[in-house]
């Protein structure tokens, strides 16, 4: 199955579960709807170090700038 998702998606399966998490995570800090610490548990990550990780790196902004981004646009 793994190898059938990776030919039609060019992705394995743990980085598209990992994109989904992630865009999950981008539109909750964009919502402003929790501090960054309870939307990293909610998307299913343990750590807050492998998750800002990730997020920079497929996103390529830390996530506390783009919540500080967004509640300067709010305002």
């Amino acid at each position: 199955i793994q190898k059938n998702i990776k030919r039609i998606c060019g992705q394995s399966l743990f980085q598209l579960i990992l994109e989904a998490r992630l865009k999950k995570a981008k539109a909750m800090i964009e919502s402003d709807t929790a501090p960054i610490s309870e939307v990293l548990y909610k998307c299913g990550f343990n750590n807050h170090n492998h998750f800002t990780k990730k997020f920079k790196e497929h996103f390529g902004i830390l996530p506390s700038k783009l919540k500080k981004a967004e509640r300067a646009k709010a305002t």
